[in-house]
């Protein structure tokens, strides 16, 4: 008898079903991991800058000099944070004209993170009221809502879009199918059979 070596079918099947469902565990967990790095680098920039703005802060202004900020002298880095995907960060002054030096009484500074949630943090000195910010703003853009978000941020409450109810109109009613009477089958009379020979 001749044995032959190798693989049936069968074990090739099973082992690539296996790796396949590593690989896939495999990419998913990079991806969340992926997702909470960026996102834990956003927060600190995004901590970092509003470190920075409170240094710069004016007590007897009582207005945050924001100068610094944007020429980027005020990092360690001597720039301003960029998140990971780049662009800026949203940055915006209260009370603030636009003008050369930028000074505003109260800021915002926000990060949208991978799930478009935005991240903020407000000024410690004095309370940002601006609810939406209105330009100028001081760098970027709002980020969904600009709501500030707690440490941890939770899911954001968007309205879900409605749309109006369809109408229906009637359908036409076909009457059921016939069902088939069943046929009756035919029974062969007893003396049409031969007994004989049966035990």
């Amino acid at each position: 008898m001749k044995q032959f070596k190798g693989f049936t079918l069968i074990e090739l099947l099973v082992a690539i079903s296996i790796v396949a469902i590593l690989v896939t565990i495999g990419a998913t967990i990079f991806t969340g991991v992926q997702n909470e790095a960026q996102n834990s680098r956003r927060k600190a920039d995004v901590v970092a800058i509003v470190k920075a703005m409170e240094t710069n802060y004016d007590p007897v202004s009582g207005t945050y000099n924001a100068s610094k900020i944007l020429d980027g002298s005020a990092f360690a880095s001597g720039s301003i944070p960029v998140p990971p995907e780049g662009g800026s960060y949203f940055a915006d002054l209260e009370s603030d004209s636009g003008t050369v030096p930028r000074r505003g009484t109260a800021f915002r500074v926000c990060a949208a993170l991978s799930d478009t949630s935005p991240f903020c943090k407000d000024s410690e000195q004095a309370i940002y009221d601006e609810d939406p910010p209105t330009s100028p703003y001081l760098m970027g853009t709002p980020p969904g809502s600009p709501t500030p978000t707690p440490t941890i941020p939770g899911p954001t409450n968007t309205p879900t879009p409605t749309t109006p109810a369809a109408t229906s109109t009637p359908t036409p009613t076909t009457p059921p199918p016939p069902t088939p009477t069943p046929t009756p089958t035919p029974t062969i009379p007893a003396s049409a059979c031969p007994t004989s020979g049966l035990v």
